[in-house]
């Protein structure tokens, strides 16, 4: 693993990117012919305001879930007909837990290389039958029934480090440049890649961007310069949203993180997209601000057209988050917040 960033970074630093995005290097070329970078200059590209229309978030709105187990290292929270469904990368496995905080079972049976055994548990999703969760350090993919138990496993030596399941396929982000992101079928058969278009631009589909679902369609959040990226699950590009808060272009410096990845520096270290998420209706892009005292500006884009909405600012901060008829449910620390955003009418 650690040769592997290490051959990125000096891939990475031998393409060093211009002012302008559009002719931009790019570590791994995509092919000339590749349909979507042809696509990129015709898709629709939403502006949004330099303005955010900002609501507050009531403190009092926000409570904290009373749960069975204690949580070491909480990363990612889902919630998913009737259950919660917690990752803790210290405990090396993910909780099941009802609405009322009540422990169910786990997925992940500890550290290390056995049966069900995992190194690090990067992302995970589910349906209404299966959990799958990524070791990314293995670039494995478990495969579970909702009761916990392992069906199978699957590695093609791709990395692999994102993860979500639409209504037609599996689709993985990995750490790689020159992976970008592949959708899985069923059977794990490669049924795509794509994401050219924004290792283009200088922003490599890694740790470095989120990836969320509509049950249908990708979307992809630039983690420093501010921009979503929607595709159908085949890989289309349909739109690109400059976000309201869109930040310069990342540092071409590569330098190491505490746990000795290499990763781009952020061109304001104050800023960086959390997470994103959609409901039937927004995409919300869940920006944390590292100021004292750090807090998220929540911005909601319309899921259809891409056109920003309206923001709402947190007097508390957060990370990964869910959402469930209405409902968010967003990592701190070692809790579960839960809240509701303002009604704002029209």
């Amino acid at each position: 693993m650690v040769l592997s960033l290490s051959l990125i970074a000096a891939l990475y630093m031998t393409f060093l990117r211009t002012d302008n995005p559009a002719s931009a290097p790019y570590p791994i070329p995509a092919p000339t012919d590749s349909s979507e970078l042809s696509l990129a200059e015709s898709v629709p590209r939403i502006t949004s305001p330099s303005v955010r229309r900002i609501f507050d978030l009531p403190t009092e709105s926000i409570s904290t879930l009373k749960l069975d187990t204690l949580l070491s290292y909480p990363t990612e929270v889902i919630v998913h007909e009737g259950y919660i469904y917690v990752s803790d990368i210290q405990a090396y496995t993910i909780y099941k837990f009802d609405l009322n905080g009540h422990f169910v079972t786990n997925f992940a049976s500890g550290h290390g290389q056995g049966p069900g055994e995992v190194g690090h548990i990067s992302d995970f999703v589910l349906d209404s039958e299966h959990l799958w969760l990524v070791d990314s350090d293995r670039n494995l993919i478990y495969k579970y029934t909702l009761d916990g138990v392992l069906k199978d496993q699957f590695n093609d030596n791709r990395s692999k480090y994102r993860l979500v399941k639409t209504k037609n396929a599996l689709i993985s982000a990995g750490t790689d440049f020159n992976n970008f992101i592949t959708s899985y079928s069923s059977d794990y058969g490669v049924m795509n890649e794509f994401g050219y278009y924004i290792s283009y631009q200088g922003n490599p589909v890694t740790t470095q961007g989120r990836l969320t679902t509509d049950g249908t369609n990708v979307y992809y959040a630039s983690l420093y310069a501010s921009f979503v990226y929607k595709y159908s699950d085949s890989g289309t590009l349909m739109y690109i949203i400059e976000t309201v808060d869109k930040l310069p272009y990342p540092s071409d410096t590569i330098s190491n993180n505490t746990a000795g990845q290499a990763v781009m520096r952020a061109p304001r270290p104050d800023t960086l997209v959390a997470d994103i998420e959609t409901d039937d209706r927004f995409l919300y892009v869940n920006t944390l601000v590292k100021v004292d005292p750090w807090y998220n500006m929540i911005d909601v884009y319309d899921l259809e057209s891409g056109e920003y909405n309206y923001s709402v600012r947190s007097p508390v901060h957060f990370h990964m988050m869910d959402i469930d008829n209405g409902r968010f449910y967003a990592v701190q620390d070692t809790t579960i917040l839960t809240f509701i955003l303002p009604d704002i009418g029209s």
